[in-house]
């Protein structure tokens, strides 16, 4: 299998930077997954399918690129970086606002 064209990949908030191989919705090295939102992927190297790895995606409201880490990023219908959540704690369901604040500290009093 010929080796993938690798791009650079960085997150805005623990400034990891991960190589990457594909970006959109439907990795073409495992064409019956699609993805709810385009994000950056790699295939597993540990893998002998070619899985994807969902390394991360744009904040869906900053725009800045953001790993998938829980404590850089949170998904709910589009991916947002931790700050702009904080910013925006109150804009999110009750129940959102509950996770955001057990995961991360996220306060809706300070927004």
């Amino acid at each position: 299998m010929d080796q993938p064209e690798f791009k650079s990949f960085s997150c805005c908030i623990c400034g990891i930077e991960i190589n990457y191989d594909y970006h959109g919705r439907a990795p073409p090295y495992h064409p019956k997954i699609v993805f709810l939102e385009d994000g950056y992927f790699r295939r597993d190297p540990f893998s002998k399918a070619f899985r994807p790895l969902f390394l991360g995606s744009h904040c869906g409201i900053c725009g800045r690129e953001v790993c998938a880490a829980t404590t850089c990023s949170f998904f709910f219908s589009k991916r947002c970086c931790r700050p702009c959540c904080q910013a925006n704690i109150t804009a999110f369901p009750p129940e959102v606002q509950r996770e955001l604040k057990r995961t991360s500290g996220v306060d809706s009093e300070a927004a």
